[in-house]
């Protein structure tokens, strides 16, 4: 069978095994306090407009959310959000690879 066959046969077998954790369940935004204040629910209503369906954000997708306002606002004295910024924010705030310690 030689190394490589021993090798394949041990992963084939560990794949057959496998039996991965079903994702935390998520919530919906119509789970939140009603004690919200009316600052929140315009932030959450225009997270719902910009995500879609999905209620999902990509780095890239945010980038571009992120420059539009700062061009509408000269007085920000910034060059704008690179990829990589907007990448660790993605991850920062992504509550869907959160296990226990959010």
């Amino acid at each position: 069978m030689g190394i490589l066959g021993g090798v394949i046969s041990a992963i084939s077998e560990a794949a057959a095994q496998y039996n991965p954790e079903p994702p935390p369940p998520r919530s919906h935004f119509s789970n939140v306090e009603a004690s919200e204040s009316e600052e929140v629910r315009q932030f959450r209503r225009l997270f719902t407009q910009l995500a879609g369906d999905d209620m999902e954000v990509s780095a890239t997708e945010l980038m571009n959310i992120l420059n539009k306002v700062v061009t509408r606002h000269p007085d920000l004295k910034t060059e704008g959000f690179g990829i990589d910024t907007c990448r660790s924010m993605v991850a920062v705030m992504d509550v869907s690879s959160c296990q226990t310690d959010c």
